[in-house]
């Protein structure tokens, strides 16, 4: 007969991130309700408060592009070389079908609800560049698939915008100039670490190297992660 006590520690064990999550979830909903109605919280109160948590928060987006890029890249120099280019194909489908739904989705609920009818904008005339059109943010979407620079790729993004002109009231006419955006251009990183992964899959042992690389930066970041999550939690 197994030791009941040894197989509850076992199953504790197994599962100490997700009880441990739980309780930081009860313990932190508790913790605003009783708070909630103690004092007149300031701004400066609650950013005292949230401190650790965007602490928490900002290490956990540090971790995302390294854990990412390098865990998409090992597993595709690992796959089999005749389904690296199905599941490329596969990846880069859904993220543009599910980007199209979107603006779609997007644009009909502008012509049906139209928000902001009967408001007026007053901005002093101090505007100078305005959304682009549909088909433009398209054409971004495409370009966005190969960035110029993968490094400005990890904190940048680039769009389209439109120079308005008074003179001129046919948006297709207008002046069309590129604007940096801050935040980082996932979809190219993605296809980049595709290209990768499928670089290496040809390159067989000349690129095991840089297989290696990556695998190693992955267990690294993972382990970072473990005890970034366990750390704030307890």
């Amino acid at each position: 007969m197994k030791n009941p006590r040894g197989a509850l520690k076992k199953c504790f064990k197994k599962n100490a991130l997700v009880l441990m999550t739980i309780c930081g979830v009860i313990i932190g909903v508790c913790l605003g309700l009783f708070l909630r109605d103690t004092k007149q919280w300031t701004d400066r109160d609650r950013m005292y408060i949230r401190y650790v948590g965007d602490i928490f928060l900002q290490m956990l987006k540090g971790l995302i592009l390294p854990l990412i890029v390098s865990s998409l890249v090992s597993a595709i120099s690992n796959l089999d070389l005749s389904l690296s280019g199905s599941i490329a194909i596969r990846a880069i489908g859904y993220y543009l079908t599910t980007t199209s739904l979107a603006v779609i989705l997007g644009i009909i609920l502008v012509v049906t609800i139209k928000p902001g009818i009967g408001q007026t904008m007053n901005d002093g005339g101090t505007s100078k560049v305005q959304d682009a059109l549909t088909v433009d943010s398209l054409l971004d979407l495409g370009r966005s698939l190969f960035p110029p620079n993968l490094v400005d790729a990890c904190i940048f993004q680039y769009r389209t915008r439109l120079v308005p002109n008074a003179s001129e009231p046919d948006k297709y006419k207008l002046a069309i100039e590129t604007q940096k955006m801050d935040g980082t251009n996932i979809l190219g990183l993605l296809v980049a670490s595709v290209a990768i992964g499928v670089a290496i899959l040809h390159l067989k042992q000349e690129a095991e190297p840089v297989a290696d690389f990556f695998r190693a930066l992955m267990a690294i970041a993972m382990k970072i992660t473990t005890w970034v999550i366990m750390y704030f939690i307890l």
